[in-house]
């Protein structure tokens, strides 16, 4: 079955321009080929994660995290989060790692006092500096290799996955919460059951 998903992958692949593009869109397989490459993308990007991890001491994440701060010396982490799309939660752990590490500062504003900024220290620079062997070099020899349109599509296709599934996960978080709600209002509504003495539920009579 595993042959037959490849060969109809290739097969696909090897039509051109928007015949490829309809042929896909047509084919009731095209999801599974589709997901089967995402999945493969996600092994590599996690395999490459724990090779730097082994090779440079830092993650793919957390490698990423450092270019950026690199690049906008001063961002808050609040900045950060909005940049890579993430939770402000998902960055703080990581951003603690980093400063125990002494890869980067978190220096608070003189002026509110509240506000957090961010910076590298020599041994971010360092990471910041590190060009073979990283995440980022194969994708930019990909990137570079490719054309235009298709990157440029290649992009768009992922944002609008990531932004229907996030919604999807947004939306059924909303009716499990309003299902919880309606439970607790009914709960509330037929009362507490009655408890003996012990303050166990009684249990019921039976009728002779």
């Amino acid at each position: 079955m595993r042959r037959k998903m490849r060969q109809g992958g290739r097969q696909l692949l090897s039509r051109g321009g928007k015949e490829s593009a309809r042929a896909f869109r047509g084919d009731p397989g095209a999801t599974l080929h589709f997901l089967r490459a995402l999945w493969q993308l996600n092994h590599a990007l996690e395999s490459a994660s724990r090779r730097m991890k082994r090779t440079y001491g830092v993650t793919g994440p957390e490698r990423l995290f450092i270019r950026i701060v690199g690049e906008h010396p001063g961002i808050t982490p609040s900045e950060l989060a909005d940049a890579i799309s993430v939770d402000r939660s998902t960055v703080t752990p990581l951003l603690k790692h980093l400063g125990a590490r002494k890869i980067v500062r978190r220096s608070r504003n003189p002026v509110d006092g509240r506000s957090v900024h961010l910076t590298l220290l020599a041994a971010g620079a360092r990471i910041d500096g590190m060009g073979a062997g990283t995440i980022e070099s194969c994708v930019h020899d990909v990137i570079a290799s490719s054309e235009a349109y298709d990157v440029a599509t290649a992009v768009a296709l992922l944002v609008r996955m990531s932004q229907r599934l996030n919604a999807k996960s947004r939306s059924m978080y909303g009716r499990r919460a309003a299902e919880g709600v309606r439970s607790a209002e009914s709960t509330t509504e037929s009362g507490p059951p009655a408890l003996a003495k012990s303050g166990r539920p009684r249990p019921k009579r039976r009728r002779k």
